[in-house]
């Protein structure tokens, strides 16, 4: 019985040592390999230090990484193993890149599970079959790379999950065979910039997401397409803080019955917020951005979208609606709309847009709001802006410019306008919906009520604005209202801000002052000529002043010596005083000589007499007795 017991035991042991074998084994085979052209390198323990024996490829197994010193991998055989590869699912890779390093070859790098690439250094990766590829996320982390491929299993840079690049870095990825970038899930750009193009002949965009959102933040992008769209995804498009340029080349095509085009920019919901965007599409049956479902545009962004082609489709188009605001936008379309939503259209909140198109420069089906912005309308076919439903423009500038005969601003149902400068080239007057505003139809326009600019406006040469009995225009402060036309009628004007006008009206010149425009409130023009009556000179007499020759003009009352009021004078200026009265000389009996001595000037009365000595010495004679009495009450008093 304990025979059968030590046989079982050990039969027992052997068994568990050969049940943990293929452990041990599994735990000896690599899954990491290293194509260096002139062999497969299996990574393991023994090489991880220096896989290649040059010092450039090195490998943590603690941390899983991978580290490329300056490395060369350009194998030339074994072009079904890739030059870097991990096999075990879901193992992935972490690559630190050191110097500048090369990866050249049929294909570059697969990898089974995650790919984080990160490292101060630059990768330079081409391949034919595909350069990066990844069954999981691929992150790329502030490193410069470049990533390209000419066939058609996978893009430049390819993920069956997510892909992140992040923290300054700096990726190109180009096919052209498939996409620039391609991610099953999210794309995610994030304070960094990308170049994304495929130059394929097939409908490859240059950036795609399949099923997930792309994220582009603090950003800047370009992604570029031969024959698809520039940037696609099914998911949504969040655009935040960049410099975005999308371009869709593909040329658009009729497929028995059908018409195919694409856009620059595309996904589900739309948004951009803040920085710039610019999406272009050059083909037939194209849009520039083109949102599934709805497009918002807001916090400053500029957004350009174009569509050059004369069968192109509108340039910005949101099937549930688009929404602008405090935002700048050009929307130019060669063949159709320039903004478009078979919902609502609504521009607000200080936005500044420029759209054109063969048909309705701005068309919403269930409506057009503009408030508080700026729209610059025109169409070269048809009206520059409509509505099958209402129309309404609130505090804002309009200039709708439709084709010949049509008009500016046009819905089916109501178009209201209040507190607004509108600007049509229609003979539409909105009667019994219009408050407080400029309406100008072709060149003869009208003030209606008190209006307060929306912002700064032109009267255009050539163009008559009328003010209606009881209306104003009120300039706010750093508010520019330019006039180069007519004025005319009760202008009543309320000046806060500036006006710049070259063309001035009302006021009256006099000959001291210029007329003041009723616009501007400035001077301008040429005084008046004075009203001058002339006085002649005249001399003055003993009994009466005289005067010199002087003018004086009747309207301001001033004086001037010379009949061209050259030079002004005071009315005491002209003045000469009478003449004095003459004193004739007492003693006229001295002969010729004495009376020659004695002669005064005529009018100078004498201040002595020489001739009448008896009349001194009495005089002299008085006063000495006079002072003689003194002396002797004197005397008498002391005494």
């Amino acid at each position: 019985m304990k025979s059968k017991r030590k046989i079982f035991s050990l039969l027992l042991a052997i068994c568990m040592i050969m049940t943990m074998s293929p452990v041990f084994a599994f735990a000896e085979v690599p899954y990491l390999s290293i194509n260096s052209g002139a062999s497969v390198i299996s990574v393991t323990d023994a090489n991880a230090e220096d896989v290649l024996g040059d010092g450039t490829v090195s490998y943590d197994r603690e941390t899983n990484t991978l580290t490329l010193n300056n490395a060369e991998l350009v194998p030339e055989g074994s072009p079904s193993a890739p030059a870097i590869y991990v096999s075990a699912a879901n193992k992935g890779l972490n690559l630190n890149i050191v110097g500048k390093n090369t990866i050249s070859h049929d294909q570059c790098m697969s990898i089974n599970g995650q790919l984080n690439i990160s490292g101060e250094g630059t990768l330079d990766v081409t391949g034919k079959t595909y350069a990066i590829m990844a069954t999981g996320g691929i992150t790329i982390d502030g490193t410069v790379i470049t990533a390209s491929t000419t066939g058609s299993s996978g893009g430049g840079i390819h993920s069956q999950s997510y892909i992140i690049i992040k923290n300054g870095a700096d990726v190109t990825a180009s096919s052209s065979g498939v996409w620039g970038i391609y991610g099953k899930k999210d794309i995610t750009i994030a304070d960094s910039r990308v170049e994304s193009v495929s130059t394929s002949g097939n409908y490859y965009a240059g950036m795609m997401s399949s099923s997930g959102n792309i994220i582009i933040e603090d950003s800047s992008v370009n992604a570029v397409s031969a024959n698809d769209a520039g940037i696609m995804t099914n998911g949504d498009i969040i655009i935040t803080d960049s410099d975005v340029k999308a371009t869709s080349e593909f040329p658009g095509v009729y497929d028995d019955g059908d018409e195919i085009g694409i856009f620059a920019i595309g996904g589900e919901n739309i948004s951009i917020s803040g920085g710039t965007v610019t999406a272009v599409s050059t083909g037939k049956y194209a849009n520039g951005i083109y949102g599934f479902s709805s497009v918002r545009i807001s916090d400053n962004a500029e957004v350009v979208a174009e569509t050059s082609n004369e069968d192109s489709w509108p340039a910005l188009c949101g099937t549930s609606g688009i929404s602008i605001s405090s935002s700048k936008v050009s929307a130019k379309s060669g063949g159709d709309a320039g903004i478009f939503s078979p919902e609502t259209v609504t521009i607000e909140n200080g936005s500044d847009i420029d759209a054109a198109g063969y048909w309705p420069a701005i068309r919403g089906n269930s409506g057009v709001i503009i408030s508080d912005s700026r729209a610059e309308a025109i169409s070269t076919n048809d009206v520059a802006v409509f509505s099958q439903e209402n129309v309404e423009i609130t505090n804002s500038i309009v200039n709708a410019s439709g084709a010949d005969g049509a008009s500016g601003v046009l819905s089916k149902n109501t178009v209201s306008v209040s507190d607004s400068w509108i600007s049509t080239s229609g003979d539409e007057t909105f009667e019994g919906s219009i408050e407080n505003t400029v309406l100008i139809n072709g060149i003869s326009g009208k003030v209606m009520g008190e209006v307060t600019l929306p912002g700064n406006v032109t009267v255009s040469e050539g163009t008559t604005l009328t003010f209606e009995e009881g209306s104003r225009l009120i300039i706010p402060e750093y508010v520019i209202l330019t006039n180069h036309g007519i004025m005319d009628g009760a202008i009543d004007i309320v000046r806060y801000g500036i006006i710049e006008c070259d063309n001035h009206t009302g006021g009256t010149a006099t000959c001291t002052s210029k007329a003041v425009c009723d616009i501007c409130g400035q001077e301008y023009g040429s005084l008046l000529d004075h009203k001058l009556i002339r006085n002649e000179a005249k001399e003055p007499t003993l009994d009466s002043a005289g005067n010199i020759e002087y003018w004086y003009c009747e309207d301001c009352g001033k004086y001037f010596s010379d009949k061209d009021a050259g030079k002004e004078i005071e009315l005491a200026d002209t003045v000469i005083p009478k003449l004095p009265a003459v004193t004739e000389p007492e003693d006229t009996e001295q002969g010729n000589d004495n009376a020659a001595k004695d002669e005064k000037p005529v009018g100078v009365p004498k201040t002595a007499d020489h001739n009448n000595l008896l009349l001194w010495i009495t005089l002299f004679g008085i006063s000495a007795i006079g002072a003689g009495k003194g002396l002797s009450c004197t005397y008498k008093k002391k005494y």
